[in-house]
């Protein structure tokens, strides 16, 4: 039995309209979608947390690109071709922010950003030649 909305009377099931007063009852919508309830969390929550991280990702590309400061370029030379070593110096709370990103998109371990030579010295030890024994 469907109770109405606005007298509340009680009417059978298959009434689309209240007897008494002619107001409609909630139902589906003809050719809309219905979200099943199992689904209801992860748009809630899953969606705002996707655009936040999408975003985060997005700004890091401008961010990346006008705040960093090329420090030197060095033309390294290896057994399997030549290499141009840029090194880049970014304010300290670009370091902090994007920490997890420079993490992500690097191709070699960085200095975490607690470290204070992380923006004022360049990790150059991959770069510098090591001695050999005669």
């Amino acid at each position: 039995m469907k109770k109405c909305s606005y007298c509340g009377a009680e009417c059978p099931d298959e009434a689309i309209v209240c007897p008494i007063d002619q107001t409609p009852f909630a139902g589906p919508t003809e050719g809309g979608w219905s979200c099943p309830k199992s689904l209801r969390p992860v748009l809630r929550y899953g969606a705002p947390i996707f655009i936040v991280v999408f975003l985060y990702f997005l700004s890091f590309g401008p961010v990346k690109h006008f705040t960093g400061k090329i420090v030197s370029q060095k033309v390294v030379h290896t057994n399997k071709g030549t290499l141009l070593a840029v090194y880049v110096q970014y304010p300290k709370w670009v370091a902090k922010v994007y920490y997890p990103a420079f993490w992500i998109f690097s191709s070699r371990d960085i200095p975490r950003p607690e470290n204070d030579n992380f923006t004022n010295n360049p990790p150059n030890t991959a770069l510098e030649p090591t001695p050999t024994a005669p």
